[in-house]
């Protein structure tokens, strides 16, 4: 194996928050289906051949949703001078905020099985689009 030209530094936590919406009103068994919302906010230094991202993540509602969860993770990630630029760019847009979502997957598993509600798990998400 051959350690990639793209790297990155220990992902950090860098905001979460979490509400139970007490008017909302479940059904035994009934399997909980959230609206997900994800921003990826990304600042280059291109000197130095890196940048920070930053993947938003917002799940439910706070008035009809079960909860509402806003978790934010980031980290810096650095390249080789050999990796074209068009890679560089598809390295930061679909294989930074893949990492980023596999860090934010069990705070939120975490948070939700603490809750009166199941354990709610992250669906597996494209970035290509």
């Amino acid at each position: 194996m051959k350690k990639s030209a793209f790297q990155f530094s220990n992902p950090c936590l860098r905001n979460v928050v979490f509400e139970i919406n007490p008017t909302y009103e479940s059904t035994d068994g009934e399997e909980i289906e959230v609206k997900i919302v994800m921003n990826v906010e990304t600042k280059r230094v291109e000197q130095r051949n890196e940048a920070f991202v930053e993947l938003k993540v917002e799940i439910g509602e706070k008035e009809n949703a079960p909860f509402w969860i806003f978790v934010s993770e980031g980290a810096k990630f650095r390249w080789a001078d050999e990796i074209a630029d068009a890679n560089v760019d598809k390295f930061l847009k679909q294989n930074a905020p893949a990492l980023l979502l596999g860090y934010i997957r069990p705070v939120v598993s975490f948070l939700t099985s603490a809750s009166p509600y199941s354990a709610y798990e992250i669906p597996f998400i494209s970035f290509t689009e």
